[in-house]
């Protein structure tokens, strides 16, 4: 069976899922990758060996750590100028290839080439979850119809989230396997429009080492399962791999950007870490560490909070889809065989 397979490149947060499950997909389906060129390298490091066919991604434009909205939807004019001969070439590909159904990861070009094509669409994704947590802020407003765009037509949806999502959160097996324990540095994952922002603090209010990723040369996997605790933009998915690995977590949510603002607040909420502004860091970063050990606590979640990996249940949950929606089964791939039809 064929399964094309589509994700957003703003940030990486999808692209670490597709890193998560794409083993598993290949061992029941024949899977083709759709993506932006933001990603190349990242899924290129996690994913080696694999072709990555191209499409365009809507991205936000920043001035520092706040989404400039005019900047952004002036080039989201641009990529939706293009958009319907896009959506027709990739419905050819789609057809060329035999594509039985399409996974898409928060981006609109594949499922809208499907439903040209006539093929079913599992849409999975985080930002989505803002459409259940709208409220009398015009930002939860823009980003419920950002996200409705983002998602674009779909057959079945899958909300992953630590918080009242249809799934919990999707981690990385190499992640999962490293030794696991409490250093004595930070781990600081910073996106370099804050970075000299972030650093400067660190250095006047804390005497604790710290890393900073990204780092090329650095092993982040090895880092996040050994530090004392995460300094993080408010992204869904460095969150939950801080929450997955009981590693208490700072973060810093992008200004205009509801997303991050609700997943600062949940994680709040759910008493394993806390959330500030830049410009609060240094001050917030010492009550944090006065109060390490609240946060280290394990401790009754919320109702609709989970922090555990549930990647088999997404395996359950897209094999069950796969099969009602195609009509047909899955079968294991014989990649032997595939080895010498290619050779």
């Amino acid at each position: 069976m064929n399964i094309a397979y589509s994700c957003a490149g703003e940030g990486f947060g999808h692209a670490a899922r597709m890193a998560a499950l794409y083993s598993y997909l290949e061992s029941k389906y024949t899977v083709h990758y759709f993506i932006p060129s933001t990603l190349n390298e990242f899924l290129k490091a996690r994913m080696p060996g694999k072709k990555f066919r191209r499409i365009p991604c809507f991205t936000f434009i920043r001035d520092g750590n706040k989404i400039n909205f005019a900047k952004t939807f002036a080039s989201g004019m641009i990529n939706v100028a293009s958009l319907p001969r896009t959506i027709y070439i990739l419905s050819r590909c789609l057809k060329k290839l035999c594509i039985d159904a399409v996974i898409s990861d928060f981006e609109p070009y594949l499922p809208w080439a499907a439903r040209l094509a006539g093929i079913p669409v599992i849409q999975m994704n985080h930002p989505g979850i803002v459409r259940k947590h709208i409220s009398f802020s015009w930002p939860s407003w823009m980003a419920a119809a950002s996200a409705f765009l983002m998602e674009g037509p779909y057959t079945e949806r899958i909300h992953i989230s630590f918080y009242h999502g249809d799934t919990g959160p999707i981690i990385r097996r190499g992640l999962l396997q490293q030794q696991r324990e409490n250093g004595n540095f930070i781990l600081v994952n910073i996106k370099k429009g804050i970075r000299e922002k972030v650093l400067a603090q660190l250095q006047s209010y804390c005497d604790i080492p710290f890393v900073v990723y990204p780092n090329p040369d650095g092993d982040f996997d090895r880092d996040m399962n050994r530090c004392l605790m995460v300094i993080s933009n408010a992204g869904h998915q460095t969150i939950s791999e801080a929450l997955v690995l009981r590693k208490p977590i700072l973060a810093i949510p992008e200004e205009n950007q509801y997303e991050q603002t609700l997943n600062g607040i949940m994680l709040k909420k759910s008493g394993l870490g806390d959330w500030c502004s830049v410009e609060d860091l240094g001050p917030s970063l010492i009550n944090f560490l006065k109060n390490i050990s609240y946060y280290q606590t394990p401790r009754i979640l919320p109702q609709g909070f989970k922090i555990e990996d549930s990647t088999e249940e997404l395996h359950d949950t897209l094999d069950d889809y796969i099969m009602r929606l195609t009509g047909k089964e899955s079968a294991p791939i014989d990649f032997e065989k595939n080895k010498s039809r290619s050779a």
